[in-house]
């Protein structure tokens, strides 16, 4: 079975700008990997607990974020280097 989407919002467990979006679970992880490669943009919304940290399995690096949404009071250090390596990062008020 296949199937294609125009974009998808995908979670996150972790998220860096070296190793990726990953998530703790196996399972998880395939079906995330699914919705990312069937999607023509990928969107993630990422709490400060999650950035710049590390999961076992990788769903995707992060360059294949399209959008990634971000909290408020980011350091300019992490915020450049989620820029450096994400399209198009947006900061939540």
């Amino acid at each position: 079975m296949s199937f294609s989407s125009a974009g998808a919002s995908v979670g996150a467990c972790a998220l860096d700008p070296t190793e990726g979006v990953a998530a703790f679970e196996a399972e998880d992880a395939e079906l995330k990997r699914a919705m990312v490669k069937a999607s023509g943009l990928v969107a993630i919304a990422v709490t400060s607990e999650k950035l710049m940290t590390a999961a076992p399995y990788v769903v995707a690096p992060a360059s294949a974020v399209d959008y990634l949404i971000v909290e408020s009071g980011l350091s300019a250090d992490r915020l450049a280097s989620l820029e450096a390596a994400c399209d198009n990062v947006m900061v939540a008020p």
